[in-house]
């Protein structure tokens, strides 16, 4: 059942009972596509199911009035807690979950771009009250995609999360909830939607191939090659590992395997991304590598791997994957460079084993730190392998800790991932929603970073020692040893310089060309007064710039241009 007129002390009332499907969309308030969408409004929802949703809509998908993608009233959607909607962003709020195998409560929040999940959070607080909750979302537009920032009641689920693919669109929004066999109440109330900043477009990024369908198998576990890097004349402001996996000819591995990409500098490997894949099937999943832009310079040797037995002519382990891998490279303005990337721990040392003790492979490290380095940050990725009959299942389902001591000053966490079952990849097969040590199947094995620049002196070492939890195996598996699959990095960064972007000037028989950097956030002015330092004789150009291989230009026909002056100015400017 659709709601368009179930008007409650003016509140928007959205669903009463079981099997309703309610929404309401806005037409176009702002024409053309803008930075920044900020959005508030209050609502009020039950326990019960499913949830309920605020979406983006692209105008040019689902035109600027009327229900757009709910048009047919007949068929009521089913993802209204879940948006799969192409070419927009949703934020959904979800109540009722069926994997939640911990009975944590489902008061979840996900963000999807163009009919895709991306990421799914449990919210620290509970919006199931049945009072009115103030829900503020943020969306800005950035180079590689854009980020998200979504709060209830003041408590923040996401704060600037990185979502990879979306542009600046003209766009409008929606609301909807949906129950199924279980009912639940939402009202929604007080709704102020602004689109702020007009804007274009970002430059496209430079994208580089690493490996394309390259079979991986017990057969050939890794894919190797050299590549020629871009040259930019400012640091990157992003770049983008994206990671694709399909099936090959013989199906997927049944399994859920450990990859990695590492980029080979100076005979010294550097891994870059770790993922796990999930249990037989595939998808795409991207890692932000900014922080290795010192490396990805030049020519480099690239390596992928994945760590699957299965045989490449098939059988019960199926045959392993098509494995794709490309690096996006976007331009930009960043405030601070990674120009220094220095490995500290790496390795796969067993864990609990009195012979092998973990703690002769943690060894104190002392760094010098570069004297250029602005900021410092340690990163480390750690995940746990192995399972019974090694004591505790370790190390893959033994929940333990590190400290981490930096010039003495201790810092703890937890190596554990009690989010599993929130994995935008799934329903899966296999134990795919249970908690682990460090990661989840199907999803990157995310790093734990350490901000140490108020104990990092430039010119001097930084004396770091890391030490697991104590656990001692007392039932080793020699063919799956309980073991810790460790990368870790400290990463050294710079102020970057403000660069100014040159204005480029090309004339020929069909007029004036002006091009300039397109991550420059600048506008072309014009002048035929012989003032020129006056701020008064210049006016901004009246075309609309272009996008074309990563530069704003601007075509000015023949005659227009004559006697002028142009330059750039900032947008900031006054």
């Amino acid at each position: 059942m659709f709601t368009d007129d179930l008007i409650q002390n003016g509140a928007l009332r959205l669903t009463t009972d079981t099997d309703q499907a309610a929404l309401v969309v806005f037409d176009r308030t702002t024409t053309g596509p803008c930075r920044r969408v900020t959005a508030d409004f209050e609502m009020s929802c039950t326990p019960g199911a499913d949830g309920f949703s605020f979406q983006i809509l692209s105008t040019s998908s689902y035109g600027a009035t009327g229900l757009g993608p709910f048009a047919s009233a007949a068929t009521p959607p089913t993802f209204l807690e879940e948006p799969a909607l192409s070419h927009s962003l949703a934020i959904g709020f979800q109540i009722h979950d069926p994997y939640d195998y911990q009975n944590l409560g489902a008061h979840e929040v996900s963000l999807h771009w163009d009919g895709v999940e991306l990421k799914k959070r449990m919210s620290s607080f509970d919006f199931r009250t049945g009072g009115f909750i103030p829900i503020h979302v943020e969306i800005e537009f950035v180079a590689g995609g854009a980020e998200a920032s979504v709060s209830l009641a003041g408590n923040t689920v996401y704060d600037h999360e990185f979502i990879p693919g979306p542009e600046p669109f003209e766009a409008r929004v929606a609301f909807g909830a949906r129950t199924g066999s279980l009912s639940f109440i939402s009202k929604l109330d007080n709704v102020k939607i602004d689109f702020l900043d007009p804007w274009t477009a970002f430059a496209a990024p430079v994208v580089v191939s690493l490996c394309d369908r390259v079979w991986i198998s017990g057969k050939n576990q890794k894919s190797e090659k050299s590549a020629r890097l871009p040259k930019n004349t400012a640091p990157w402001e992003r770049i983008l590992l994206r990671v694709r996996l399909a099936e090959p000819a013989n199906k997927f591995d049944v399994l859920d395997r450990g990859m990695a990409f590492s980029v080979l500098e100076n005979d010294e490997l550097f891994e870059i991304a770790r993922f796990i894949t999930p249990f037989a099937q595939g998808g795409t999943w991207f890692a932000d590598v900014t922080d290795f832009q010192a490396l990805l310079r030049d020519v480099r040797q690239f390596r992928g791997f994945i760590d699957t037995p299965a045989p490449p002519e098939g059988g019960p382990l199926g045959s392993g994957w098509l494995l794709t891998a490309d690096l996006l490279f976007f331009a930009g303005e960043p405030k601070w460079e990674a120009f220094h990337v220095e490995n500290l721990w790496n390795g796969s040392p067993h864990y609990g084993d009195a012979e092998a003790p973990i703690a002769s492979f943690f060894t104190e490290r002392r760094p010098v730190i570069d004297p250029r380095a602005g900021r410092v940050k340690l990163r480390f990725v750690v995940t746990g392998h192995g399972q019974a009959p090694n004591t505790g299942n370790a190390a893959e389902f033994l929940k333990r800790g590190r400290m981490l001591a930096a010039e003495g000053n201790q810092i703890y966490n937890l190596l554990w991932r009690n989010d599993c079952y929130l994995n935008p990849v799934r329903p899966q097969s296999g134990t795919w929603q249970y908690s682990r040590a460090g990661w989840c199947p199907g999803s990157e094995a995310f790093p734990w970073e350490v901000d140490v620049t108020p104990l990092a002196k430039p010119g001097r070492p930084l004396v770091l020692n890391y030490t697991p939890d104590p656990y001692w195996n007392k039932s080793i598996d020699p063919a799956n040893p309980a073991r810790q699959w460790v990368a870790s990095q400290l990463i050294a960064y710079r102020k970057v310089s403000p660069v100014s972007p040159v204005l480029e000037q090309i004339r020929g028989d069909s007029g004036l060309i002006l091009r300039w950097p397109a991550w420059a956030d600048h506008h072309a002015l014009w002048s035929s007064s012989s003032d020129g330092e006056a701020v008064s004789a210049w006016t901004r150009v009246e075309q609309t710039p272009l996008v074309q291989s990563n530069f704003f230009v601007v075509f000015i026909p023949p005659g227009h241009e004559t006697n002028r002056s142009y330059r750039l100015e900032s947008v900031a400017a006054p």
